[in-house]
């Protein structure tokens, strides 16, 4: 039998945490477990809050880990011109970098 894997996305997998409680950080967990590929989801709005860098770290940490995890740029703001997307896609490269040890391989 397959293994289910997900999709995640850092701004919703945020905006659960405050709802799980004392359990946040263990459901967290629990569906990363699962995951396949993380969107770090930019809205233009807070793409670095707290609750995303939390979800972004853990995901970094897996990867550090060996977990097979796909990371992609959710670019979901205004203007959503190519240059915009772009500028986005290497502003959300630029921190991913910033924190990642080791830093993930350019495709």
């Amino acid at each position: 039998m397959a293994t289910a894997r997900l999709l995640a996305d850092t701004a919703q997998l945020a905006a659960a945490l405050p709802t799980a409680g004392g359990g946040a950080d263990e459901a967290l967990e629990r569906i990363l477990d699962f995951t396949r590929v993380l969107h770090l989801s930019d809205d233009g709005t807070a793409a670095d809050t707290a609750g995303r860098d939390l979800v972004a770290g853990r995901a970094r940490r897996r990867i550090a880990d060996g977990q097979d995890l796909e990371v992609a740029v959710e670019w979901t703001g205004q203007p959503r011109t190519p240059q915009a997307c772009l500028d986005r896609y290497r502003e959300a490269c630029h921190r991913w970098t910033q924190h990642a040890d080791p830093p993930p391989h350019k495709p």
